[in-house]
């Protein structure tokens, strides 16, 4: 089994990834945009590279950052809700050419369970994707994107949202009043067990496959939000009692199929 593992973004989900690599006998690039995130891809025993994909070029040494790795997991927040004008899309088209040029045989793409629209009701990895978010359409482009070349073969992972390592949305719904879609039901996952699939399926022969790496574990947002807040001793946040036409739950049959995964934590303990 080769084991030259490129990382495309060590950030939150990405650094530690690297770590657990590395600590399991891989040879890892990760790539970062700081000089903070340089020196911790350093310390976890990878190897850094200053990349920063735009819409109109690669900028860093993308092509050694690439040399001699057979698989490559592109883990690049789209950034599109910070930056609403921002084409992810084109960012991914200025790095496919450097991907066919390379040793690469197999790409995993991070997209996440956005590419669903709110109101599609139980979906899983047979359902087809109708994003209502410009986030949603454009990782599906890019799903599409990355699917459909020839030059490797592509896995996409599609996380739910993303709690671990003090990372929970109940921090910013803390204290908050009226809020919508109370009845709604989460879609989440622990940066725990998004470790565990992932190392999983990069240890496994990668072929063609969608997973969604959600908990099985879906209580409406009320509920489940002010259970968390009083945990962690903060405010509850009140959710007003409109209907809502959010009914999004997110399933897995591909975890089973691919890797009859049990989940490490999935009732998204604090």
């Amino acid at each position: 089994m080769n084991k030259h593992i490129a990382i495309l973004g060590c950030g939150w989900l990405g650094l530690p990834l690297a770590e657990q690599l590395v600590l399991l006998g891989y040879q890892v690039t990760g790539s970062c945009t700081s000089p903070k995130g340089f020196h911790q891809i350093r310390a976890v025993g990878a190897t850094p590279f200053h990349l920063l994909l735009r819409e109109d070029i690669v900028e860093g040494d993308i092509i050694n950052f690439l040399k001699k790795k057979k698989k490559l997991v592109i883990a690049v927040p789209p950034g599109i809700r910070k930056n609403p004008h921002k084409n992810f899309v084109n960012c991914m088209q200025r790095l496919i050419p450097f991907i066919e040029q390379s040793e690469v045989i197999h790409v995993m793409f991070m997209s996440s369970t956005s590419v669903f629209g709110k109101t599609q009701g139980v979906v899983d990895e047979t359902t087809l994707p109708i994003p209502d978010s410009e986030n949603g359409k454009q990782l599906l482009n890019i799903e599409r994107l990355l699917g459909a070349n020839s030059s490797f073969s592509t896995s996409i992972v599609r996380l739910g949202g993303l709690i671990g390592n003090d990372r929970h949305p109940v921090y910013h719904l803390a204290g908050r009043k009226q809020i919508a879609a109370g009845n709604a039901p989460i879609n989440l996952i622990a940066l725990v067990d998004v470790l565990e699939i992932t190392l999983q399926l990069l240890q496994k022969p990668m072929k063609e496959c969608i997973i969604h790496a959600v908990a099985p574990f879906h209580p409406s947002r009320k509920n489940y939000y002010s259970r968390i807040a009083r945990q962690l001793q903060l405010e509850p946040p009140e959710f007003n009692d409109r209907p809502s036409s959010t009914n999004k739950t997110v399933k897995s049959i591909g975890l089973k199929k691919n890797l009859n995964y049990l989940f490490i934590n999935p009732h998204l303990k604090v």
